[in-house]
């Protein structure tokens, strides 16, 4: 969170909450709603900058942009992240979420409306419709009927980054999923410092890398599951 954001939540720590003004589109677009049912989309990149930065969820699964000292609750049309595959180098891709932060998958599911969903030390979050054609390289069908996906997964360093105007930090542990469920990788608590450990190996010089082609079973799943078994609130009220 910007520092600006953080000293005007020390000095006006009491102002109150607001919701339905804002909406995260499944294509990773922010709109303005409130007056305007249909939404408009923000593009000017400073303010999409400033909300992806600013952008965090409470411990009731309700994600909010911090303008300042208030908070603005953010409804969803899908999921809480929204990623696209993203070429690294020659022969390695990382998932870039919509708010610029590279990261990859512990876990791919797919929708019945056909959409991919990875589970990341972000969150989870659907993949770009747009991106469809470039994952399909990476799907493998077996006799049994099903799919894996088999990806060389490579983050960037941190002056691939600085080139890119990306971030690297995978800080936000996945969000109050079911102790039992063993589909998954091993949930962490919610945190949004982002010095929590995120799993990837860091080198001396402190820039994360990972790199490692994972063949990982697609899952098939429910849209509708999605809310309760990630423990996210796509329409939060005050």
């Amino acid at each position: 969170m910007d520092d600006i954001v953080q000293q005007a939540l020390a000095r006006w720590p009491n102002v109150p909450a607001i919701a339905g003004w804002l909406r995260l589109t499944a294509r990773g677009d922010w709109l303005l709603t409130g007056e305007v049912p249909a939404g408009v989309r923000i593009t000017h990149n400073n303010m999409r900058r400033f909300i992806d930065r600013n952008y965090a969820v409470d411990e009731r699964g309700r994600w909010f942009f911090q303008n300042g000292p208030q908070k603005v609750y953010v409804s969803l049309e899908y999921t809480p992240w929204v990623f696209s595959l993203h070429p690294v180098s020659d022969s390695g891709w990382c998932l870039l979420s919509h708010t610029r932060v590279a990261t990859r998958p512990t876990h791919v599911m797919l929708d019945e409306q056909g959409q991919f969903l990875f589970v990341t030390p972000l969150g989870v979050g659907v993949m770009r419709d747009t991106d469809m054609e470039s994952i399909t390289p990476f799907l493998r069908e077996h006799e049994d009927g099903l799919w894996t996906l088999d990806v060389p997964w490579t983050l960037p360093t941190a002056e691939q980054c600085a080139q890119r105007e990306w971030r690297l930090v995978p800080a936000l542990s996945l969000v109050a999923q079911a102790a039992n469920d063993e589909s998954v990788a091993e949930v962490s608590p919610v945190a949004t410092d982002v010095s929590v450990a995120s799993g990837f190996v860091q080198r001396d010089e402190g820039v994360a890398t990972a790199s490692d082609v994972s063949v990982m079973s697609v899952e098939n799943v429910q849209r509708a599951d999605m809310p309760t078994r990630f423990g996210f609130d796509a329409s939060p009220q005050v």
